[in-house]
């Protein structure tokens, strides 16, 4: 999953907003287990860190609010923005 997030995010990505938006929707619903959800968060909390336009700084946030987040995945989110 972190892979694809990557590739769709990706700034040469011609892929329209709302298509994209339709994917991570589709994509975040196969995830059921709450280790999952953790490891994206992570991921998504990496990625923001090599965010260059706006664009993906809106996917990923997008991303971020489909989430379900555990408390342990709510703490990694905190503990990336506490800088």
């Amino acid at each position: 999953m972190p892979n694809i997030v990557t590739n769709l995010t990706a700034v040469d990505s011609e892929l329209e907003e709302e298509a994209f938006q339709t994917i991570m929707k589709f994509m975040m619903d196969l995830m059921t287990k709450d280790k999952q959800h953790e490891l994206l968060v992570e991921k998504l909390c990496q990625y923001f860190e090599s965010a260059s336009t706006d664009r993906q700084f809106k996917d990923l946030a997008f991303c971020l609010s489909l989430m379900n987040f555990s408390e342990k995945a709510l703490r990694k989110v905190k503990q990336k923005i506490s800088l």
